[in-house]
């Protein structure tokens, strides 16, 4: 009897290998995650990155790095007369393009100059000869004629909408970008003509005739001649 009951004891207490085995479950440890899982947090994590990055440096990227210069424009002081901006922004964006070599170009007697007449303010404006639906105004601040390495300050008001761009042509197809602007006006000014407000600074680096074509966005095209003098 001793041995039967030493052999059912030992029978008892040998562990059954083929019974389940409950799994170790500690409560607040996560599985590890899977690749996909990291791929995906990644990702995000990536994404949001990026994004900081491009809202922190889009100043910088926007004023600086796509354009070559960039400095404060003088502000619109007319060298006669009683110009005055109402707007709050005078931002400079300095592009220079095109030289000329010609030291003659087109006679100013040949240049088909667009009228001026004295505007409200005393100082001379021109109504562009325009292409497409709107109107296209150029103010004068520097005078009605302008001079070789002179600043040339101008003033447009151009109704419709879009990218206001204003390109010089000149002798020996001379071409030339304002060295500032064109600068917008978003509170105007005491010039009263249609329109959104521009300003630009030209300097022309020859004499004779300029022409000023101006465009904004694909349904305005418009013009205007000058003199330049020695």
């Amino acid at each position: 009897m001793d041995d039967g009951d030493d052999s059912d004891g030992t029978r008892d207490n040998t562990p059954d290998h083929d019974a389940p085995h409950e799994e170790m479950v500690i409560e607040g440890l996560r599985p590890p995650l899977t690749v996909e899982q990291r791929r995906r947090r990644a990702a995000i994590v990536a994404i949001v990155l990026i994004g900081a990055l491009a809202v922190l440096l889009w100043p910088a990227i926007s004023y600086q790095t796509f354009f070559s210069a960039f400095r404060s424009a003088p502000a619109a002081t007319p060298t006669r007369g009683g110009f005055t901006s109402r707007s709050q922004i005078q931002s400079g964006i300095t592009i220079v393009s095109g030289t000329s070599s010609g030291a003659s170009g087109t006679p100013a007697t040949m240049c088909p100059v667009t009228p001026q007449a004295p505007s409200t303010l005393g100082m001379p404006e021109m109504h562009a000869d325009s292409v497409g639906n709107g109107d296209v105004w150029a103010l004068l601040l520097s005078g009605p004629k302008p001079s070789v390495n002179s600043s040339a300050l101008i003033i447009w008001r151009a109704t419709g909408s879009g990218a206001f761009q204003v390109v010089a042509s000149g002798p020996d197809d001379a071409r030339l970008l304002p060295v500032n602007g064109p600068d917008p006006h978003p509170g105007g000014s005491n010039w009263q003509r249609p329109g959104d407000e521009w300003g630009t600074n030209f300097i022309f680096p020859t004499q004779g005739c300029w022409q000023l074509q101006v465009t904004r966005g694909t349904d305005l095209i418009a013009s205007v001649w000058l003199s330049v003098g020695a």
